[in-house]
């Protein structure tokens, strides 16, 4: 028994669940009613499980439309948002027209900025968010003492709540980042779920911050057994029966892709990537979701393609890839992308760039080339493929040991001969739909400044992750050096991120840019980035991305280090 632990039992999902059952009575009671364009939303509680000390008050706003045709399926769609998160009326307004009764809990509990909230009895204080503690990334008693098992058993109950209405006669669950490692949790045990869709999340938040193609071991003791054994969403994962879609982004901060392929491979399962984004997904991502959901709720007739497999291969700095897609007459591929990114233990700095393809005349295999710069270890490579039917799915991620060939550094980082390559929308969330789906087709661009020179700009910011130690050798003496073209006058904000001890950090400087469409040479010293305690730069071999903000248009150019 470790020093924290009054149960040292490490028990697997089955056994933290054998005792479980979510038929107790609901007695729902309704807070307020809606009426939005023939589209009710019920603002209701229900009971939860029996805690020995009281049972638990979940809150949900359950959306349905109110006239529906005789001859269409009813399905019902329960949504898990993110935690931190309560119920969002934009995201059941997404599905809700799309003909589901849609049911959103709450499952964060007590806040300070809403009125109605799940409310938990005192000896499960902790599964309020706001009072979780250790109780959300640690497992100090029994997996039976955690948040994720309250969550788990609110959402559970949310299915019973779909089960009772009795028009319905299927149902899927669609879980939002920390709300899919949830829904992982839940299709693991639940029969009475058609369909899962989770965004995101797939478990292994007990390795939050250990990379797994880095020599970081993770300290294993009996609460670390405990918690990956019977709350970490991954484990879950293999007991899931009904068809899954998983999606998420390559470089996102939160959610570690590498591990999530670990998840994958559990289970036969469709995935997408969205590349180049980090906390939301392209509009691919958005249509896969509604058609997967249609294809298993509503009875739409659609071909799933199976998932492209890829074989990469190296010589010296020669990356080839070849592909391997889903191809019939139902079948047929509107766009195949192979993206390549070098080393980059922390999935969220990689630099993603595209493959050139070969000619090829099978339709079903494809060859994809590209030299590297060098400096690495490793490169990864996933192909994403379009079809016609609306469809996209990607192949897993694939890492690829490459020979160590030392390359010079890069002085010019960006020229308008490089177009879009290694830019990236920096600021994507802001505009994205339920602050999950960017739909934005063309949110990086190639355009014209003034005396027809071109160079690359975004409304969203830009973010670049080419500027990396691996590419560039940056010291506190060295100059950054930048054109930058705008028709308006605008403050320019340029961060340096960097990965120091396990933390992030950023280094800011602010530039007058003075507009009336003219190229501005911008000359930055190193030492002149500061954070926000006015620290400056402590190791520069640290550096992982810079950033470019603006509130007016930007067009950027001759990215260089001197």
């Amino acid at each position: 028994m470790d020093a924290l632990g009054k149960n040292p039992e490490i028990l697997s999902p089955a056994k933290v669940w054998e005792d479980f059952t979510p038929s107790l009575p609901l007695k729902e009671s309704k807070v307020s009613e809606d009426v939005i364009d023939n589209v009710v939303y019920n603002h209701m509680y229900f009971y939860g499980r029996d805690t020995g000390q009281g049972r638990v008050r979940i809150y949900a706003v359950y959306a349905k439309n109110r006239v529906s045709g005789k001859k269409t399926p009813k399905a019902g769609l329960l949504i898990i948002p993110d935690i931190g998160q309560t119920v969002d009326l934009t995201i059941i307004d997404i599905y809700v027209r799309q003909g589901y009764a849609v049911l959103m809990v709450d499952y964060c509990g007590e806040t300070d900025t809403c009125e109605n909230y799940t409310k938990y009895p005192e000896c499960i204080a902790y599964a309020n968010v706001k009072k979780a503690g250790r109780a959300i990334d640690y497992c100090d008693a029994s997996a039976r003492e955690t948040a994720w098992y309250e969550w788990a058993a609110v959402v559970r109950y949310g299915i019973s709540f779909l089960k009772n209405q009795y028009e319905l006669e299927k149902i899927g669950v669609l879980g939002i980042k920390n709300g899919a490692n949830i829904g992982w949790q839940v299709c693991g045990l639940e029969k009475r779920v058609d369909c899962f869709v989770p965004l995101f999340g797939a478990g292994w938040r007990a390795y939050k911050g250990i990379y797994k193609y880095s020599s970081d071991e993770i300290e294993m003791n009996d609460e670390r057994l405990r918690f990956l054994a019977g709350v970490d969403a991954h484990a879950y994962a293999q007991y899931v029966s009904c068809p899954v879609f998983y999606m998420t982004a390559t470089n996102s901060a939160e959610f570690d892709c590498d591990r999530a392929m670990d998840t994958v491979s559990r289970y036969p399962m469709t995935i997408n990537f969205s590349p180049r984004l980090s906390g939301v997904l392209d509009r691919n991502c958005k249509r896969n979701v509604d058609i997967f959901l249609a294809k298993y709720l509503l009875g739409f007739r659609v071909v799933l393609p199976r998932n492209p497999k890829i074989v990469v291969n190296c010589e010296n700095k020669d990356i080839t890839a070849v592909v391997d897609i889903d191809f019939s007459d139902q079948l047929r591929p509107k766009k195949i992308s192979v993206y390549l990114a070098e080393d980059g233990e922390n999935p969220a700095f990689r630099d993603w760039v595209e493959m050139t393809m070969s000619r090829n005349k099978e339709e079903n295999v494809k060859t994809f080339r590209k030299t590297i710069n060098g400096n690495c270890a490793f490169v990864n490579v996933v192909a994403v493929v379009e079809y016609k039917n609306g469809l996209t799915v990607s192949s897993v991620m694939t890492n690829k040991k490459t020979p160590k060939i030392n390359s010079r550094r890069l002085n010019l980082v960006y020229s308008s001969s490089d177009k879009l390559s290694s830019f990236a929308v920096a600021n994507p969330d802001k505009s994205a739909l339920g602050g999950i789906f960017f739909e934005d087709t063309d949110p990086v661009e190639y355009v014209e400044g003034s005396n027809k020179i071109s160079g690359v700009c975004s409304k969203y910011g830009l973010v670049c992750y080419k500027f990396n130690k691996r590419t560039v050798d940056l010291n506190e003496r060295s100059l950054i050096v930048v054109d930058v073209n705008s028709k308006d006058y605008s403050v320019l904000k340029i961060t340096l991120t960097t990965e120091e001890n396990g933390g992030i950090n950023e280094y800011s400087y602010t530039v007058a840019i003075r507009g009336g469409d003219i190229w501005q040479n911008v000359i930055i010293k190193c030492n002149d980035f500061k954070s926000d305690r006015r620290l400056s730069v402590r190791d520069y071999s640290a550096i992982t991305s810079i950033r470019f903000e603006s509130e007016a248009k930007c067009i950027f150019n001759n990215l260089l280090i001197v």
